[in-house]
Order: structure tokens, then sequence, then C-alpha cells
């Protein structure tokens, strides 16, 4: 069925494809991004996407033009036209705006380059380049990625990566941002590699298609030609233009005949053919040492770790960025357990996460490899706590059984102390640190919740204080503020700990009381023992410039217990006692009941 669903799928793109089959395809792209797309000397477009818009043209049985200019260029032409399609870049929050992205063409990861100079010495992760000027190009996604995750760096905006890493080169500045094959590729042309080396990997992200916003007509013929032309095909245009030679080595079975021939006239070019070959050799050998010379220079300076782990989930390899990340040499954990630098709830994390794994992978048969992504504390050599993303590959046999791990693990502490100071602006107060009205809210639904699953009670007090006006107009709203801090410690300090207090704003805090008796007459005497508690305290034990002061406060009171309880109606209710309490001379607490009553329960 599936094979049917797909083949008329295919028969329907075909006929579209028939139908537009006079229509040239028209590819915007970058005309200085080498090995993606570039002007040769003949200024005729080149390179790896170039060579996979005219094959899905070809499968698409169309013509292809391109054009090709600087990259903010690009931008702007695809958006404003319905025919241009563009042909190689990120998707971003503000691109989506007005592009429609494609499936992912291939990964894309950028790096941070730096010049290795003796102004550079001690630059050895983002934070120290804060101040100084860093070079991208202008409208690229580098450019909004640094803009978005490093503000404090100044940055120097260049039309095109060609002139980028010419500036870079002449010494103008010191580091750049660029795909690390585009960076690679102009060093090479320009200057020799090793004048710069790579400061930590920025992101690594699908490349895609895209096409004006709401143009659903041309990126679907995109996705057709994509489609038709398959990974495989774009695999090998891939490896065209990001090939690793192998080195060429003189066939054995031509000794023989070099034995036979070696009196002939054949000796002169064989001997040629030697030579020429122990050149291409000694060539490619140093192009090889070349090349790992500059893998060996990425990994160890990218900031994110690389590890392996064993069969025993013991770690075989990690990558020199350990020492960064937490203190540790790599020696210094190969062989241990790979959650050996984990605090104790994040082990517990791990462990669930690897038995998710192992029973998704017996319960999937053949599956060889599952991967998952988690957000684990890791204790610094220094005892210090770092947070990592970690992006794990587990390996399996043909059984289930765990045969090893790969994975990446990369320092996010930053962003999630973020996160904290967000959450706590979101559900805390932010002068008294009490919980705020939206916390409150869900804390009683689940207290509602909890007392009808308990047969039991709880209570909801309404403060409001008596004088607060009095006291903040004479003394200023700063010793105010001091006020309500030591009333909001106060209050917190006669409770339980199953209990919580809150301020909705002003001077007027809620009191959530929980597990109170079950029996409404007892719950009820627990509740005003407690408010008259806080009474107390609140006008024997606060102190306002150096002075012993007495505060007043009403109480309004109301219970729960039941399941037609809602959170909304509790605080009202709560709100009305408060009110009949003012009304009933102040510093008192009124239950609601008593409230309807117009009765209240005098302090004196």
């Amino acid at each position: 069925m599936r094979a049917f669903a797909r083949g008329f799928t295919l028969l329907l793109l075909s006929l579209a494809i028939t139908a537009h089959a006079q229509e040239p395809l028209r590819i915007v792209q970058d005309h200085a991004w080498p090995p993606f797309s570039y002007l040769n000397q003949n200024n005729e477009p080149e390179g790896l996407l170039i060579d996979l818009w005219r094959d899905v043209a070809e499968a698409l049985n169309r013509d292809v033009e391109f054009t090709l200019v600087d990259w903010g260029d690009t931008l702007s032409l695809v958006r404003d036209s319905e025919h241009l399609v563009h042909g190689g870049l990120l998707h971003s929050p503000q691109r989506a705006q007005y592009l429609d992205f494609s499936s992912t063409l291939l990964p894309l990861r950028a790096t941070l380059f730096v010049a290795n100079s003796a102004q550079n010495l001690n630059t050895l992760s983002m934070p120290d380049l804060t101040g100084r000027t860093v070079g991208v190009t202008r409208g690229g996604f580098e450019e909004e990625f640094m803009r978005d995750n490093h503000p404090n760096i100044t940055l120097s905006l260049y039309d095109n990566n060609d002139l980028l890493v010419t500036a870079a080169v002449r010494g103008e500045i010191q580091a750049f941002v660029a795909d690390y094959p585009v960076g690679m590729y102009f060093l090479d042309q320009k200057a020799s590699p090793e004048r710069f080396r790579v400061l930590t990997v920025l992101y690594e992200l699908p490349l895609h298609a895209a096409v004006a916003a709401n143009n659903q007509a041309l990126l679907q013929e995109v996705e057709a030609g994509l489609a038709l032309l398959g990974p495989e095909q774009i695999a090998r245009i891939t490896q065209k233009w990001m090939r690793t030679e192998q080195v060429a080595v003189l066939p054995r079975h031509l000794l023989p005949m070099l034995l036979v021939l070696i009196a002939a006239v054949i000796v002169p070019t064989l001997w040629f053919y030697n030579r020429q070959l122990q050149v291409k050799v000694a060539r490619q050998t140093a192009e090889l040492r070349e090349r790992e010379k500059r893998l060996s220079l990425l990994n160890e300076n990218m900031a994110d770790v690389i590890w392996t782990a064993d069969a025993d989930s013991c770690l075989s390899y990690l990558s020199p960025s350990i020492e960064k990340l937490l203190g540790y040499t790599p020696t210094e954990l190969i062989g241990k357990p790979m959650i050996v630098t984990l605090t104790e709830e994040s082990v517990h994390d791990a462990l669930k996460l690897l038995g998710e794994a192992i029973t998704a992978a017996r319960e999937q048969a053949g599956t060889r490899y599952i991967d998952r992504m988690s957000e684990l504390a890791q204790v610094r050599k220094d005892r210090s706590v770092v947070w990592t993303e970690v992006a794990v590959r587990a390996f399996f046999d043909i059984n289930g059984n765990l045969e090893g791990a790969q994975g990446v693990s990369r320092d996010i502490t930053e962003r999630k102390l973020a996160q904290d100071a967000i959450r706590e602006l979101a559900y805390y107060d932010p002068l008294t640190q009490l919980p705020n009205r939206r916390l409150l809210s869900d804390r009683l639904e689940q207290a509602v919740v909890s007392a009808v699953r308990r047969r039991e009670h709880g209570a909801v007090l309404f403060l409001d204080l008596d004088n607060f006006k009095e006291i903040n107009d004479a003394h200023g709203h700063e010793i105010g503020d001091q006020l309500l801090q030591q009333v909001a410690r106060l209050i917190s300090a006669q409770l339980r700990e199953s209990d919580t207090v809150a301020r909705l704003g002003g001077d007027e805090f809620i009191i959530l009381l929980n597990h109170l008796p079950k029996d409404l007459t007892e719950a009820t005497a627990e509740a005003q023992r407690l408010a008259h508690k806080v009474l107390d305290a609140l006008h024997e034990k606060l102190v306002l410039e150096g002075k012993d002061c007495a505060v007043k406060a009403s109480i309004g009171l109301t219970l729960f217990g039941q399941e037609s309880d809602q959170a909304k109606e509790l605080l009202r209710e709560a709100d009305n006692a408060m009110y009949q309490a003012k009304k009933a001379g102040r510093h008192c607490v009124v239950a609601y009941d008593q409230a309807v009553n117009t009765g209240s329960d005098h302090l004196g």
C-alpha cells in the first residue's frame, strides 16, 4: 500500500514537472562562497550547490539559470520574487518571516577563526573576545547568530567571504566567523592556514533551499526535484567537492612485467613513471598530513567535548576540550564510568536515559543505535557545578545488548541560569521572593485536589495590612519596601513547612494552609489559631528604622475540601471575609461563613 502511495505521488509530481518543462529553474546564490558556489576565472558558476541544482533541473526536465551576487542581495532577491529559489542557506526565525524552507540539503558547520598572533596568545574562549572586533559576512546567518548569542562582541561586516578572509589575512581583523569549508578554502588561497586557528565550533545546522513566503507551488517543485534526485546522488555530489583523496601506490601485478621488460626500451619510461608517482605520493602525503593537522587543530580548540564509551559504559576517549569544561585531563577520566562526573540527581537521569535506550533497542528488533539528548549537571574538578547538554548515540548488537556509545557534551550553564532567572520573574515576587499570584493559583489548585483525595481540609487566608499606607507615606517607599520584606519573613516563620505564603501585590498576602483536620470544626479552629499567631507576630516583632514597630492586619479566612471548590472562588471568599474584618474594627480574623452573617472574631 505504501509503495502504491509513493508511486502515485511521484506520478503527480511528474505531471506537475511536465507542465512546467519550458520554465527554467532560477537559482540565486552567493558568488564568493567556495566550495559551495562561486564564479570561476571565466565568470561561470561553479561549486557543490551549482552541481546539485543542475542535477535537480535535469531531473525536472528543465533548464537552470544561476544568479550569483553578494550574500545580502541573495536574500532580498528571493524575498521579492515569485520565481527565484535560494540555492542554500540556514533556517532562522528572522528569515522564516519572509521565506519558506525546503527539506535538508546537507549539514553545515560554522567556526570562529582567530589569528595565531601575539595579541591572541591568551585568547582561549569566546568571552576573551569581548570588546574586540570579529569579522562576519553582512546579512549572513553568522551575523544573526553572533548578535543573538554574543552581543558584547563588536562585529565588522563584509559583503562576501572573499573580502572577509582577505581582511583577516591583511591583519585588519584578528578573528572572523565563517563556514569551516569556506574559511579553509580562502585561507589555502590567500595565506598559510597555520596563520589562523579554530577557536570554537559555533554551530552545526542543516542547509536548506528557500523560496518567498507562501510560494507553495514553487516550493513543491523544489521538493519534487530533490525527491527525484535522492540522498545518494546528493551524497555523490558532496563527496566530489568534499572528497578525501587516497595516496596512489604502484600495483603489485606490474612487478613481474618489470622483471620481463627490465632490459627493454621501457626502462626509461618506467623510470619516468616511477619518478612522477613518487612526486605525486609525496604531494598527497603532505596534503594528508596537512589535513590531519587541521583536524587535530579543530579537535583541540573546539569548545564541545567529544567522547566515546565501551560496552561496560566506561569512557574510552575524551577530546582535549574536557579540561576546559571540567578541569580534568582526558587521562584522568578515561577508563572510568561515564557517569563519574555527574551530580547525584543527574546520575539518576542518565541511568534512566540509558535504560530507556536499551529497552527501545530490544523492542525494535535489529535497531543498531538509539539517539538520545538530555541536560545533565556535572561536577568540575574544583567542585563547582556546570550544566551540559549531552547528545548520545548508544550502539547495540542484534539482540539489543549495549556495544558502546559516543556523544557530544556542551556547556549550557549560562542558558540554564537565564532560564532560572526567567522562571523567578514568572513565578516569584521580586521584592519579597514569595510566590506570586501565578504560582499561588497553581499551588492552590493542587491543594484542593489533594484535600479532596485525602478527605481532609485546607484553608485560604487573605491578609491585608491595616496601617501600611500611613507608614509608607510617613517614611517613604524605600522604608515601605523594607517593611513588606520583614512582613514576608515573619509570616513565613509562623507557618508549617507544608504551608505557602504568597504576595498578591501592595500589602496583600495570601496564606495557603494544607493538611488541616478532617473535622470541619477542628479545621476551622486550627486555621484561626495559625491566623492569630501571624497577627501576634506582626504586632510584636517588626522593627522599622531601628525601632520596634506595631503593625496591624486584617485576615479573611475560608476553608476548602469539597470537589466543588474552585481556586478563583476561594480567593474571592477570603477577600470578602477580609473586608468584613476591616469593617469589624480591623486587626481581627473573620471566617467566610461568619462574614456572610456579618460576624467577626476580634482579637481586641
